[in-house]
């Protein structure tokens, strides 16, 4: 397993390029290229691999002792592989709100939850059928299940804490602008959006709806994400000097040692998480990790993240798993990616038909 690590960290270093940064002190000619939609999608591609390789771990058993090793260290990821989904979320969130201001934020609940929503229930129906052709006619899950899978507070197999989280973002992010709206003052707003992701936060952790912290653990970073898009140039320009940066980039290396050490402080953990997702930005900065390959992935994130658990299901059920442990990973990983393909283009399809027909009807009315 640890080769297909290291295929993994080959193509983080194919076509990398070390990025010349303005001068000190200088607000022109700053380079926010590394916050684009092309290289973030880069970054995303990376991690949604790592991902996929978290998840093939719950249906392997590593008998081999490098295997396992690699597992050790492999886990020492933790929440961390997740971090920059959320901030690139933020990021990506605010900096629309930026351009179309109210109009963004209006369309939200529609364009950002439900089409949220909408991609992920046809995922749920799918791995609905395919539990019950599995389980030979019969669905292992009970009606509530189901019904709570459809918003991703519970799982039929499929992943779900990460759509549930984020979808709570997006809905922060929209009640937290409403409140606003007539001040016009995006620093509010985003403090007022990092106070709701807060409550739940505590709704979570205090009231014990959740037992695992992975449910919010990382949705800050989202609120993250909206604070660098509202501070681009300013934090562009701190980053630039060559001290400050390598100050950061040691300060940022040693929270994440101490937070190995006392793993069990939350605040700690929290903290080191944060930072993480910094350090990746602050590595971008400086070197541009960006291929075709890469970008795919990122730009079919969704797809590869909701698809992923299908083929790993099925195949161990065919006993391809006990077969050969190399040969099911592969199988999967080619499989996720043409499922990732097949199911984000034809969801797509059936967003915008409902979408069209929807204002046909708004119009007629």
């Amino acid at each position: 397993m640890i080769v297909f690590f290291l295929l993994i960290i080959a193509l983080c270093l194919y076509k990398i390029k070390f990025i010349k940064t303005a001068p000190i002190n200088s607000t022109e000619g700053l380079d926010f290229d590394y916050l684009s939609i092309g290289r973030t999608n880069s970054i995303k591609g990376i991690f949604i691999l790592i991902v996929f390789m978290s998840h093939f771990h719950d249906y392997v058993v590593f008998t081999n002792s490098i295997d396992i090793a690699y597992q050790s260290m492999f886990n020492l990821i933790g929440q961390r592989m997740v971090t920059l989904f959320m901030l690139y979320s933020g990021y990506g969130v605010m900096e629309s709100i930026k351009k179309k201001n109210m109009a963004y934020v209006k369309k939200i609940p529609i364009n950002r939850v439900f089409g949220v929503l909408f991609r992920f229930d046809i995922a749920i129906l799918i791995f609905a059928l395919v539990n019950i052709i599995i389980n030979k006619g019969t669905f292992t899950y009970s009606l509530k299940t189901f019904i709570l899978s459809l918003i991703g507070w519970e799982s039929i197999g499929n992943s779900n804490w990460y759509i549930f989280a984020i979808l709570v973002a997006y809905i922060a992010t929209y009640l937290g602008f409403l409140i606003f709206k007539d001040k016009c003052n995006y620093k509010l707003s985003v403090v007022m959006t990092t106070l709701l992701i807060l409550v739940y936060c505590a709704l979570l952790r205090y009231a014990k709806f959740k037992d695992s912290t992975i449910w919010y653990d990382t949705i800050l970073c989202y609120s993250l994400g909206m604070v660098i898009s509202i501070y681009k140039e300013k934090f562009t320009g701190f980053f630039n000097n060559k001290f400050v940066y390598v100050i950061s980039v040691i300060v940022i290396l040693f929270i994440q040692a101490m937070n190995y050490k006392f793993s069990n402080i939350f605040i700690l953990r929290e903290f080191a998480l944060l930072t993480f997702a910094l350090l990746i930005v602050l590595i971008t900065m400086k070197f541009s990790i960006d291929n075709k390959y890469l970008r795919w992935c990122g730009e079919h994130l969704f797809g590869i993240y909701i698809m992923q658990r299908l083929p790993m299901m099925i195949y161990k059920e065919m006993g391809i798993g006990d077969l050969n442990i190399y040969l099911y990973f592969l199988l999967c990983l080619i499989t996720t990616v043409f499922l990732a393909y097949i199911f984000e283009k034809y969801t797509d399809i059936l967003w915008k038909k409902c979408m069209q027909k929807s204002l046909k009807i708004k119009s007629a009315s």
